[in-house]
């Protein structure tokens, strides 16, 4: 029974020893750590880290803005494509035969202020039933909310 008391003992030290070794270097680690903050070095490395973590949100605050405005600006794009094609649509004599290009194939500008300039073409059938390709070109200021205002419509 001694034995077993022994051996039980020894397995069980073998265990705690490193984990006492571990505990006393995190107390001495902390202390440290306090001392170190407590003193004026330590206090200028918590600022300077402090302004790089500050510099960094700013900077993550400024691509996610950056990227909003990227992300609305290719949504009026878009919508201004599609006010387009519709303008074309209600000024064509037959509406309903109107084939419009994939928009990657439409040329489009941001000349500023919320206005588009999109330049493409329509394939229609003309009164006569025969296929004809109009270019055209298109400004639209867009309102807000997805919404815009055909300005000027040009066929050539």
């Amino acid at each position: 029974m001694k034995e077993k008391i022994l051996i039980w003992c020894k397995n069980r030290l073998g265990c705690l020893i490193p984990l006492g070794i571990f505990f006393i270097f995190m107390i001495c680690f902390s202390i440290y750590s306090v001392w170190y903050n407590n003193t004026p070095e330590g206090k200028k490395a918590a600022i300077e880290y402090e302004k790089q973590v500050i510099a960094i949100e700013k900077e993550q605050q400024k691509q996610g803005q950056l990227k909003k405005e990227q992300e609305q600006k290719d949504s009026y794009l878009l919508k201004a494509v599609m006010l387009c094609e519709d303008a074309v649509k209600n000024s064509l004599k037959t509406p309903a035969t109107a084939e419009f290009p994939v928009i990657t194939e439409s040329k489009y500008q941001d000349i500023g202020n919320n206005t588009f300039v999109v330049a493409s073409y329509v394939d229609n059938e003309n009164v006569y039933g025969a296929k004809v390709r109009n270019n055209y070109n298109c400004t639209i200021k867009m309102t807000g909310n997805n919404s815009g205002m055909v300005q000027k419509l040009n066929f050539y």
